[in-house]
């Protein structure tokens, strides 16, 4: 079966999502490192995490276009910016289930 443009773009989108959030234990031990207080620098723990949780979607994202050729025109990146962004609040809802903030 060959998926259409509109199709890929979105089920990579949802790829990347799935699996950067179950990279985030492992982000969060990382980012939790006992040697540095991660509070000297960040003063929201929730709103590092989100950036951190949606950079990553955005660079595994990135990733999967690439690996398929293709380049999102930019109204496709009007609509991925719209869909992480209006998930934020489902984003921080996971966030604080997987790692407790």
């Amino acid at each position: 079966m060959v998926l259409s443009r509109e199709e890929i773009i979105k089920e990579q989108l949802g790829r990347a999502v799935k699996d950067i959030l179950e990279q985030l234990p492992w982000m969060a031990e990382v980012f939790r490192n006992p040697s540095y207080d991660l509070n000297k620098t960040v003063e929201n723990e929730m709103d590092f995490f989100l950036g951190a949780v949606l950079g990553e979607i955005l660079e595994r994202y990135t990733q999967y276009l690439l690996n398929k050729q293709i380049k999102p025109s930019t109204e496709e990146f009007a609509w991925i910016n719209q869909t992480l962004f209006s998930r934020a609040n489902e984003f921080k809802d996971l966030i604080r289930k997987i790692v407790q903030v």
